[in-house]
């Protein structure tokens, strides 16, 4: 079996996908977000006839290409919810309307192995329309929503995805200090509403009323990595275990080794943060003892010498972590975690920068990194205020950190993003960068932010076509 990650996930998504049908749900799979967008705008919205559309909240609608998609359906009355332009009074009432539109899209916070949909909203829009009132629903769901149960929908969705979403929009809440569900009171409060989908209804031929069946696309995995293409004797492969999702180029297939250096590696980590939570939830810097994992070490340093908390640099460092023992089977190797980056190689290597999801789904980079063979190994991470679901305080498109360690380069590259909300930032973040070249060891770094982009240190930008 060529790729037993991918394989996997293929018996999974098509249980999930089975159990959906057997729910009354017309359900797909789609490998990535480019074919999701497809999917939806060639084939299941031209089937729906639908005249009017709306949306709830779903970043994925954004990354497939999905939303602008169906702005630009001709003829079509939009109930543009997202519209930044409108004001508070002016969403609520478009959302109100959203209920009685022909179709509207949205995501599920989770999907159940047993096909079953769970839901947690503020106001109630997004789970009133999904349960009731639009002709049509299409939900767009990646697979990092599939959970086992109820109950561990409950728990993805309390204590990962509200925290996560209420730093995202800068609630007021004790959550976005502290990561941890506090089931609070504040008037920020997004977790009001419930909604446990079990049928899709109505459903078959005995039924007289508008067609309201639901219709769902699971996505794969993540678009950007379809361009990545290995040369000569090189492989890519996919390694996830749990949340930890990681895409490898070597010249020897290391799958099954790699994985269960992560397994270790995430069972060293849970462990120490069983006793130690303030580990995980910490914004700002944690000690840690003398006995601690190597991987807990490395990330405490980051989080110390770039002023933020230790988790802000986990991508980085399992992502180095897993790399180093293979370098000697294959001295040409890539090792990715969600954007965040160890390499080494032999030969010059261009990387690709400010990969963005356009239109049809598929990742956009206009600008590379030129690295020479003398540059490796070497780390390349990223933050991003508006790209991706990891937390960021600041407003930026991208900030990208060059630097010999990575757990170092993903917590300066965090650390540097959380100061970036317009271009004229650009300054503090140049004063910053050259302080972490001082206690991070940093060598360069690439920033956007609304048009404009500044590099410094050790940084040869090259075009992309």
């Amino acid at each position: 079996m060529s790729d037993p990650v991918k394989k996997y996930w293929e018996f999974r998504l098509e249980e999930a996908r089975q159990a959906l049908e057997d729910n009354d749900f017309e359900a797909h799979v789609a490998s990535d977000a480019k074919e999701a967008g497809k999917l939806v705008l060639k084939d299941i919205l031209p089937r729906l006839k639908a005249k009017s559309f709306s949306f709830g909240g779903s970043k994925t609608l954004a990354d497939t290409g999905i939303y602008d998609g169906v702005l630009k359906i001709k003829g079509a009355d939009i109930l543009d919810t997202w519209d930044k332009k409108l004001s508070e009074d002016q969403k609520y009432e478009l959302r109100r309307e959203s209920l009685l539109v022909d179709c509207f899209l949205a995501g599920t916070n989770a999907v159940t192995e047993d096909g079953m949909l769970v839901n947690l909203d503020r106001i109630g829009n997004r789970v009133g329309a999904i349960t009731f009132g639009p002709r049509h629903v299409v939900l767009l769901v990646g697979r990092n929503k599939l959970v086992e149960d109820l109950q561990a929908a409950f728990s993805r969705i309390k204590d990962y995805a509200a925290p996560v979403n209420a730093m995202r929009l800068k609630k007021k809440t004790p959550c976005v200090k502290t990561g941890r569900c506090h089931d609070c009171k504040s008037p920020d409060r997004i977790c009001n509403l419930w909604a446990i989908t079990e049928k899709s209804f109505p459903q078959g031929p005995d039924h007289r009323g508008p067609d309201q069946r639901g219709h769902g696309v699971l996505v794969h995995e993540r678009a950007y990595r379809s361009s990545v293409v290995p040369s000569g004797r090189e492989r890519a492969f996919q390694v996830a275990v749990e949340e930890t999702d990681l895409w490898v180029v070597a010249e020897a297939d290391l799958a099954r080794p790699m994985a269960a250096l992560v397994h270790a590696l995430r069972g060293e980590l849970k462990t120490y943060i069983d006793f130690h939570p303030e580990f995980l939830h910490s914004l700002d810097p944690v000690d840690v003892t003398g006995s601690c994992p190597e991987l807990v070490r490395r990330m405490a340093q980051a989080g110390k010498a770039c002023s933020v908390g230790p988790m802000a640099s986990v991508a980085g460092a399992i992502a180095q972590a897993v790399a180093e023992p293979f370098v000697g089977q294959s001295p040409n190797l890539l090792v990715e975690n969600g954007g965040d980056c160890f390499l080494a190689s032999t030969r010059e290597r261009v990387v690709a920068l400010l990969a963005e999801p356009g239109e049809d789904g598929r990742s956009r980079a206009g600008v590379g990194l030129r690295l020479a063979a003398e540059d490796f190994p070497v780390a390349l991470c990223s933050s991003s205020g508006t790209i991706g679901h990891s937390l960021s305080l600041g407003q930026g498109d991208l900030v990208a950190v060059r630097a010999p360690r990575a757990a170092m380069a993903d917590a300066a590259a965090t650390r540097l993003a959380n100061l970036l909300t317009t271009p004229k930032d650009f300054q503090r973040l140049l004063d910053e960068a050259e302080r972490l070249e001082q206690t991070a060891g940093i060598q360069g770094v690439f920033a956007q932010c609304k048009g404009k982009v500044m590099a410094w240190g050790e940084i040869e930008l090259v075009a992309l076509g």
